[in-house]
């Protein structure tokens, strides 16, 4: 029966499983691309890769494939995509390199900008960039800090500190309403301790209001929480889609935060946790990652332009992540679901686009865009 040191130390234990854990792809070296398909070839998988291009087809109709255009200063390691309504194209956040890349539609560099450091044009973990309305780019590290570049990133606007950390999602809600996605670092801060998503007011600088508490019962729970308990959102007109890595419900806010609803995942594949399972030790380490490899975790949710959802889940093969992906009405009604597929990046709202990894690419500069097909 683990006490709480174990609880508090096991992310430590399980460090680097984090970052791919939360949908992204392990930090490598800066230097020549190659070391990208080494460091996969060390950590594939003893199953057979499938076939990811079936599975695109049977989604629906591929688009042809995006490169992103990479140069000596710009190198694709670990990214986080949102879609440029400036350009039609791309904003990439790069955690590894702490860089900004501008990208056009097919995947032409247009522009590059911020590092590594503390400076006001630095990150330590950058985690989103996305285009404001007023053609300013919002920049999330993944502590703490936010800044505002001007249209091309040469200039910065200003920049702010919010309480949550580390940040899980990020969702602009409209101008001046920005919600993250995490843990709040010191819950005096709050009137909800253990709330995971925060309403932040881009033009005060200052937390609304915090919401969105999961249970977290039992200690596998505790324990699965303290490494995966990510939670992750899609925003639709007034209203928050939100799921908790652990559960399988879509939670449902307003803008203010209220409670909406609940939409329960018509899951067939999800492997739910076991409470009644061993659980690791704290030096046991391929036990841990064993143990986290016997349950499904929720990695991101879409949300559709007829109202319905796609929901992304991941299991662990070692140390690789195995992508799910399961699309389902807005009651709750099963449409399909696939294993195996690519990684899904992001989704398009204005024309259900979905952007998915290449199949069989060891590459994260190599996309694939798929027209979802009418159910």
């Amino acid at each position: 029966m683990p006490d709480k040191p174990l609880r508090r130390a096991f992310p430590l234990l399980m460090a680097p499983l984090l970052a791919s854990l939360q949908g992204c792809d392990m930090p490598e070296p800066r230097s020549a691309s190659t070391s990208r398909i080494a460091t996969a070839a060390l950590f594939a998988p003893a199953t057979p890769e499938p076939d990811g291009n079936a599975v695109l087809e049977e989604l629906g109709k591929p688009d042809k494939p995006i490169r992103l255009e990479e140069t000596q200063a710009v190198v694709n390691v670990i990214v986080r995509m949102t879609f440029d309504r400036s350009t039609g194209g791309y904003l990439v956040a790069d955690e590894s390199e702490n860089q900004i890349r501008q990208y056009g539609p097919d995947g032409e560099l247009v522009r590059y900008f911020a590092r590594h450091g503390d400076g006001p044009r630095e990150f330590r973990f950058l985690n989103r960039a996305l285009r404001l309305s007023t053609g300013e780019v919002l920049a999330l590290d993944g502590f703490n800090k936010g800044v505002v570049f001007d249209s091309t990133g040469s200039r910065v606007v200003r920049s702010f500190s919010t309480p949550v950390g580390p940040v899980h999602s990020v969702q602009l809600l409209n101008d001046s309403l920005l919600l993250l996605g995490g843990e709040i670092r010191d819950e005096r801060e709050v009137t909800s301790p253990g709330a995971r998503l925060h309403l932040w007011n881009l033009n005060r600088d200052t937390l609304i209001r915090s919401f969105f508490t999961p249970a977290v019962r039992g200690q596998a729970r505790q324990m699965a929480s303290s490494v995966g308990g990510f939670v992750a959102t899609d925003a639709r007109a007034d209203t928050i889609a939100a799921v908790f890595a652990l559960t399988d419900t879509i939670f449902l806010f307003d803008h203010a935060g209220r409670r909406l609803g609940q939409v329960p995942i018509p899951f067939r594949k999800f492997r739910r946790l076991s409470e009644s399972a061993s659980l690791p030790r704290f030096d046991e380490v391929l036990g841990a990652r064993e143990w986290v490899g016997s349950f499904s975790l929720i990695s991101h949710v879409f949300w559709l332009r007829d109202g319905s959802f796609l929901v992304q889940y991941q299991d662990r093969i070692g140390t690789e992540p195995r992508w799910r992906l399961l699309h389902m009405r807005r009651d709750g009604g099963f449409i399909l679901e696939r294993r195996d597929t690519p990684k899904l990046l992001n989704v398009d709202q204005a024309n259900d686009h979905l952007v998915f990894t290449r199949p069989g690419s060891e590459a994260p500069n190599e996309w694939s865009r798929v027209r979802l097909a009418e159910r």
